[in-house]
């Protein structure tokens, strides 16, 4: 009995402890957790400004370790710019107008990736590309009121195909203070005109024009700057006038080759050319009453003209800008009183009309020493009362229509002038107070028209117009008189041509 209970007792305890074993497994897997994670990544994308609504957009990525993820936005800016699909992250355009690059250069948004209660974010950046937009305005635009330019403003034309005129001649206009209305426009197909606006100081919503014809500022006194004119690389004409406080032409620097014409009178404040460095021929430059202008060395690369006309710009004291200039059609240098000489012509080889007056302290004019033999028009040199000499029109031999050489205080002789004997129309030696003489002019052996020679008071000797009288070449009028010797013109011929 002793055994049998000892093998009972041994059953028993193995199946107590076979009981506990599978307790405790059972309470082990009971105790262990499921661990749920989501994961996802920032977004960034670009995008062409002006989508449609609905447009995708791209897709945020996301993942759990249990089930699905769902996606929602907790915030963006600006808002209502874009919508996520909850199931599978694609984001698509929710309003147009929001992805405009001149509104928005950037959205951005933070999108929710969660399962459950575990989530991750989302950075969402979507970067808005600037693309050309058209918006074309057919005809002319008369802008006359600030009234006017919001209005046209709201238009938002990207080109204007006819001319775009803002003030009126004459009239002085105080109510157009502000032109960014018009920031979207990139094309004039005619002419800009700005006419007495004095309630602007600047041009700030032009500054995306890139195409016009011609631009003509005039009376705008209070105009500081136009450098919103910098994205314009050609132009036909431009022409500022009585723009009394522009200082400087900056804006204007990336204007390359050839110009028609380039007017700038009247602008009392302006003190250089330099933006216009990168021009190389101009057809017409007309620059006068400028009476703060020191120099002109903007114009430094302009090789070819057709006019030139330097007036009444007191405080410019050279031309040495006009150092390149090797051919030109017309050239007027008036009422420079500050500059001595006109050195920056030395490489002028070619001009038609030639026009020097009314230079006080111009003392010499060999900078156009290189001009060949002929030109075929007018030379006038008259009233420089320091000029001692016409050194500089030595090689000269031909003038095709007059020469004047009137009211030069200081000049002395003519003897540049030996080389000359052709003059295709007058002949005029007029009030040059210290000429004794006409030596210079022996050469000449034709005259198409008139022969003044008059008030020069110490001239007592004509011989340098014998050959001209004795071999007949005087076509027009012989006016000789109010001279220290007044000879007639059998006196010449007779050989009495001195005193």
């Amino acid at each position: 009995m002793k055994i049998n209970n000892q093998i009972l007792y041994s059953l028993v305890l193995l199946l107590v402890l076979g009981l506990n074993s599978c307790s405790s497994d059972s309470d082990s897997n009971e105790d262990q957790e499921i661990v749920i994670t989501v994961s996802t990544s920032d977004f960034t994308t670009n995008i062409n400004e002006n989508p449609a609504n609905g447009q995708v957009i791209g897709s945020v990525e996301g993942t759990a370790t249990q089930v699905n993820v769902t996606f929602s936005i907790t915030e963006q800016e600006p808002s209502g710019a874009f919508v996520i699909d909850s199931s599978t992250g694609e984001l698509t355009v929710a309003d147009e107008s929001l992805f405009n690059y001149e509104a928005h250069i950037i959205i951005t948004g933070i999108v929710k990736v969660a399962n459950g209660s575990v989530f991750e974010n989302s950075i969402i950046t979507i970067n808005i590309n600037d693309i050309e937009e058209i918006n074309i305005c057919e005809g002319d635009v008369i802008l006359l009121t600030q009234e006017d330019v919001d209005a046209f403003g709201a238009n938002n034309c990207t080109e204007i195909t006819g001319f775009l005129l803002i003030g009126e001649y004459g009239v002085t206009n105080t109510s157009i203070v502000d032109l960014s209305p018009l920031s979207s426009l990139q094309k004039i197909g005619s002419f800009l005109r700005i006419r007495s606006i004095q309630g602007l100081t600047n041009l700030q919503g032009l500054h995306n024009l890139n195409s016009v014809a011609t631009i003509e500022l005039y009376g705008n006194s209070n105009l500081t700057t136009i450098e919103v004119f910098s994205g314009i690389s050609e132009i036909s004409t431009f022409e500022i006038s009585l723009s009394s406080s522009l200082t400087s032409l900056s804006g204007l620097h990336n204007l390359t080759g050839t110009i028609n014409s380039f007017s700038l009178t009247a602008n009392e404040s302006l003190i250089n050319l330099d933006a216009l460095s990168n021009i190389s021929s101009v057809v017409s430059i007309s620059i006068q009453g400028n009476s703060s202008l020191q120099n002109i060395d903007g114009l430094i690369n302009v090789s070819s003209v057709n006019y030139l006309s330097l007036k009444n710009n007191s405080s410019i004291i050279n031309i040495n800008g006009l150092s390149n200039l090797t051919e030109a059609s017309f050239i007027e240098i008036d009422n420079i009183n500050l500059i001595e000489n006109i050195d920056g012509l030395n490489n002028l080889v070619t001009i038609r009309e030639l026009k020097i007056n009314n230079n006080q302290n111009l003392t010499n004019i060999e900078g156009l020493s290189g001009i060949n033999s002929i030109i075929e028009y007018d030379v006038s040199i008259s009233n420089n009362n320091s000029l001692i000499n016409l050194n500089g029109l030595n090689n000269i031999t031909e003038i095709m229509l007059y020469l004047r050489v009137i009211g030069n205080d200081s000049l002395t002789d003519l003897s540049a002038l030996s080389n000359l004997n052709t003059i295709g129309g007058d002949l005029m030696i007029h009030d040059n107070n210290l000429i004794l003489n006409l030596e210079g002019l022996n050469n000449i052996n034709s005259v198409g028209g008139f022969l003044i020679v008059e008030a020069n008071d110490l001239l007592n000797n004509l011989c340098g117009i014998e050959n001209l009288i004795i071999e007949g070449g005087l076509s027009g009028d012989y006016t000789v008189e109010d001279n220290a010797y007044n000879p007639t013109y059998q006196d010449i011929e007779d050989g009495n041509c001195s005193q």
